[in-house]
């Protein structure tokens, strides 16, 4: 369950900042997304490590991963309100980033 919240809120966050920069920037948030997407999956997964004192367990892995794409999916639909179709491009090419930096990083797999 830590594993999870940690994730969970700190994708809302990360989500959160990718969609308000989406609304001002337009087309070159492509670049923006996919370095944001980096940074944040590398720091969600540093901070989950943390938080559940670098247990490691494939349910974990998933778990953590889940959290990523729920959270990336809560700020996806509160940005339906918004009307603007970049958000939500953005904000998917965020979470297809961000979800295996996440899981990788947290499963210990080195490339």
């Amino acid at each position: 369950m830590i594993g999870f919240a940690t994730t969970f809120l700190l994708s809302v966050v990360a989500s959160l900042i990718t969609a308000f920069d989406a609304q001002y920037i337009g087309f070159y948030m492509l670049f923006l997304a996919a370095g944001l997407g980096g940074g944040a999956g590398v720091l969600i997964a540093n901070l989950t490590l943390q938080a559940v004192h670098r247990r490691r367990s494939k349910p974990l892995f998933i778990t953590c991963a889940a959290g990523v794409v729920t959270g990336a999916l809560v700020v996806a639909l509160g940005s339906l309100f918004t009307g603007n179709p970049f958000t939500l491009i953005w904000l998917g090419i965020y979470a297809v980033i961000v979800t295996p930096v996440v899981y990788t990083r947290i499963s210990g797999i080195r490339l």
